[in-house]
């Protein structure tokens, strides 16, 4: 199928997503410009219309503020003149309890409270069940202090959340009344003429939430329906208006309604009275957020359908684009990582081989295009029969049973495979199998059971030493005693002979006890930088007579540049034991060469010969201490050459076949 062009073909998918990205920031950025714009100016519209409401409040009410100033002194000069009258009589007890609280309650007060000189209660009359409660902080300033009749805010105490408009006046000899006064009466009192009076009718007629005049204390004057308007001591916002001598602004929320409130000084005669405070509905800028909050779901909505669509256009043009790069990632990921095992693996459907890599190859011994989309029956003859076998038992070569493979003049490799089993939803099955090389880690094991006979043939050879050792020098001492002690009259020359064997054989297992002390004990090394051509050379040059007795060509291969950090004698020793292992298994004809290689890793050194080699049956035991397949062998020679080249950090193996040859390689780091 054949995919028509379009415009958007031009585009890369990172180029489509940012204009994508850009559009969508600019229908968003372009909302939020005419939603900021449009909210500040119907907040400039509510600013202008406040402060016109003030200006014309101001202009229109000095007179009124002036009258009803001196409405309210005269006001509060009747009150505090009532107030003396009745604590006067009260307290003269010149009339009887029952007129006296007759005529507290004819007199309008809701509560009178009388105080002696010291501050403390006399009497009290009260309409109310609860009590209103002074502090005593308050009742002591005032009767400390001269003071005048005077009518003032009082909050209740101890936590100060009721008001209560209260009245002292003072009387005879020091003594005070307290009078609470209905502020609600007070306040309708002075409503109902003067400022507040205009007020109100100003608050009917402009249709606003509230207007007040407001001091320090209390609402002086105005309207202000359902709302409980703050106050200065818990509205900081009030008195910041006086302070800064200006009408500041701000959006109040009452009940969660929004109200603009302008707060503006209020002055008459340059001397600041109190605060002008005036609410706004809000009401259009409450249709104004939900047309924006609609408009914004319309618009979000809209964006949306349109991602969507573009979306879908987009994955449908491109999907088999995307799909086809996927798939190759992906296969290019997992060839990398199969190319980057230590393992060899190799995927198998139906009998045919899907997947192999390097690993495998070079354990199979085929390269890929022989090897891939193949039955496996095709496959070389061992391994077609090894992977038949491992697929119809996952558990046949495991750890305890490994694969030998026999590569290199039959040197032996070990592997474990595992076999996996992978389901398809269709229900095809693919085995996995995992061909992992344990050559290395068989040897270490080998090299650990090796080490642990030493260490136990050593601890016995300790032990026994001791016990044997010093009879057998007992022994030596009483035969050289007999020897100048004792003469014999007749054979003195066979006597003196039998005393000489007994001496040199105590000698010689002295030297045998000695020796088995030594063999769980690593040499030590005197290392020094050597060249390995000088070491050959000279070892060489031992086996001269030799070699031509017996018609052995010896051939030397070294480079005058290898060099390595070693012990001479040591190293000497093990090339000594090698070649005359490789002279023993040479019959006629023969061929015994020394080789030297070197890479960035290692030097090795190759002893080969054309003699009849070793049976592979014996190839895992020839490095054992008294191993040895020969009659007159001792089995020491091998195992010495090991223990060298392991102190030297190095490894030792043997590549054998019978009747061609054998050939030990020895191993050595080159940064010993």
């Amino acid at each position: 199928m054949k995919f028509r062009k379009s415009i958007f073909s031009s585009f890369s998918p990172k180029t489509l997503l940012g204009i994508s990205v850009v559009a969508v920031i600019g229908v968003v950025v372009t909302f939020a410009l005419e939603y900021n714009a449009r909210k500040t100016d119907y907040l400039q519209l509510l600013e202008n219309q406040g402060k016109l409401f003030i200006d014309a409040i101001v202009n229109s009410t000095q007179n009124a503020i002036t009258a009803a100033e001196k409405i309210e002194t005269e006001i509060d000069s009747k009150i505090l003149l009532n107030i003396n009258m009745l604590g006067r009589i009260i307290y003269s007890q010149s009339i009887p309890p029952a007129e006296q609280k007759k005529l507290f309650e004819d007199s309008g007060f809701d509560e009178i409270i009388l105080y002696n000189s010291n501050g403390s209660i006399v009497d009290r009359f009260s309409k109310h069940k609860n009590n209103f409660i002074i502090p005593k902080s308050v009742i002591s300033s005032l009767v400390n202090k001269s003071f005048k009749d005077t009518i003032m805010v009082v909050y209740d105490e101890p936590e100060y959340e009721t008001e209560q408009l209260t009245a002292f006046v003072k009387i005879n000899h020091g003594n005070m009344v307290a009078a609470f006064i209905n502020n609600e009466e007070i306040n309708n009192l002075k409503n109902s003429v003067g400022i507040g009076y205009f007020l109100k009718r100003f608050y009917s007629k402009q249709n606003l939430q509230y207007v007040v005049i407001q001091n320090s204390f209390t609402i002086v004057a105005g309207s202000f329906g359902e709302y409980n308007l703050s106050t200065f001591t818990r509205d900081s916002f009030l008195q910041s208006a006086i302070d800064e001598n200006k009408t500041l602004s701000r959006i109040i929320y009452y009940s969660d309604k929004p109200i603009y409130e302008l707060v503006s000084p209020l002055n008459i005669d340059k001397e600041a009275i109190g605060i002008l405070r005036i609410g706004l509905a809000m009401d259009e800028y409450e249709r104004f957020e939900a047309d924006m909050t609609q408009r914004y779901i319309m618009v979000s909505i809209i964006l949306v359908v349109f991602g969507i669509i573009f979306f879908n256009f987009f994955v449908n043009y491109n999907q088999r684009q995307l799909l086809k790069k996927d798939l190759g990632q992906w296969k290019n990921y997992t060839n990398t990582i199969l190319e980057n095992l230590s393992s060899g693996v190799v995927g198998i459907s139906n009998g045919i081989v899907i997947s192999i890599n390097n690993k495998a190859l070079d354990v199979i011994g085929v390269n890929y295009s022989n090897a891939i989309n193949k039955k496996i029956v095709d496959y070389p003859v061992f391994w077609k029969n090894t992977l038949i076998a491992v697929l119809n038992d996952k558990e046949i070569y495991t750890a305890n049973n490994p694969l030998k493979v026999i590569q290199n003049y039959n040197q032996p490799k070990l592997f474990t495979i595992s076999n996996d089993e992978i389901k398809t939803e269709e229900g095809s099955i693919t085995n996995v199998l995992i061909i992992n090389d344990i050559t290395e880690q068989k040897l270490l094991e080998d090299q650990l059971r090796r080490n642990q006979k030493l260490n136990a043939l050593g601890n016995l050879a300790s032990s026994v030493a001791h016990e044997i050792k010093n009879p057998l020098n007992a022994i030596k001492l009483i035969i050289e005693l007999v020897r100048k002690k004792f003469q014999p009259a007749n054979n003195l020359e066979n006597y003196l002979k039998n005393l000489d064997t007994v001496s040199i054989e105590i000698d010689r297992v002295n030297r045998i006890i000695e020796q088995y002390l030594q063999f769980n004990k690593m040499p030590e090394l005197r290392l020094n930088n050597e060249n390995i051509k000088h070491i050959v050379g000279e070892v060489c040059d031992l086996f001269k007579s030799e070699v031509i007795d017996k018609q052995i060509l010896l051939t030397c291969n070294v480079s005058d540049t290898i060099s390595l950090i070693c012990d001479k004698d040591q190293i000497k020793q093990a090339l000594i034991n090698l070649i005359k292992n490789a002279i023993e298994a040479i019959e006629k004809n023969g061929k015994i060469n020394i080789s030297v290689l070197k890479n960035s890793e290692f030097i090795e050194i190759l002893v080969a010969d054309n003699g009849k080699g070793i049976h592979p049956e014996n190839l895992d035991f020839i490095f054992d201490l008294h191993y040895s397949t020969k009659k007159s062998g001792n089995g020491i020679g091998l195992f010495i050459v090991q223990q060298i080249i392991l102190a030297h950090k190095g490894k030792l193996f043997v590549e054998s076949s019978l009747g061609i040859g054998s050939t030990f390689k020895i191993q050595l780091p080159v940064n010993a």
